[in-house]
């Protein structure tokens, strides 16, 4: 079950403590304003905020610093759920450090696949739980893997409570997901929705998974 404690951490320590050289913490500070023009958000009636960040992969983790922090500001009072996900482009070492930001910027992640073409999936998303893991992250408390993305966003809407906020990684607005030979079409800001209507969202009354 969710772990109820809140990530407060503000960017320039969370991006430190993560590994980000100060270089990357800089740039990335320097454009913290235009954080809002690569996020999307998603509203299909439901009592909580879901955004989708569109980044370059090649700038993940100081991204998804920002992305939680900004979230962080727009949820004052809730509690952050991100996926985060894994592709066999990104430079070795930066799945862990994916990992890590998300342990220390997240209350709740989801680690699953935006792409695997060359890579085993399993092992992929491993290594996001291996950073969370150095960053005190505990799997099945505070993160969990769905190497599935469907069932990665499922799980992580299935976690959302009233005041929350939603942070969808990975995809952003790209319009395939590639899992070793087999390429299939995929629109985040669709399947979000969809998976939002099948919880009975707008008026859906429950409250998601109780958290411990």
């Amino acid at each position: 079950m969710l772990g109820r404690g809140r990530n407060t951490a503000p960017a320039t320590m969370l991006a430190g403590a993560a590994g980000v050289s100060l270089a990357e913490i800089v740039v990335g500070l320097q454009s913290v304003g235009s954080v809002p023009g690569l996020l999307i958000q998603i509203d299909a009636g439901q009592p909580f905020l879901m955004i989708i960040m569109i980044i370059d992969e090649a700038k993940f983790a100081m991204a998804l610093v920002i992305a939680l922090e900004e979230a962080r500001r727009l949820t004052a009072g809730g509690h952050i759920i991100a996926v985060i996900s894994a592709s066999d482009l990104a430079r070795p070492g930066t799945l862990a450090q994916r990992g890590e930001v998300a342990a220390l910027g997240a209350d709740y992640a989801v680690f699953t696949l935006s792409r695997a073409r060359c890579a085993d999936p399993a092992a992929l998303v491993g290594r996001l739980a291996e950073g969370a893991r150095a960053a005190s992250g505990l799997e099945s408390h505070t993160f969990a893997r769905e190497v599935d993305r469907r069932a990665a966003l499922t799980h992580a809407l299935m976690q959302t409570l009233a005041d929350d906020c939603v942070v969808l990684t990975g995809m952003g607005i790209e319009d395939t997901l590639t899992v070793g030979n087999t390429m299939r079409q995929w629109d985040e800001a669709a399947v979000a929705r969809r998976i939002l209507r099948d919880l009975s969202y707008p008026g859906r009354t429950d409250q998601g998974e109780q958290r411990g």
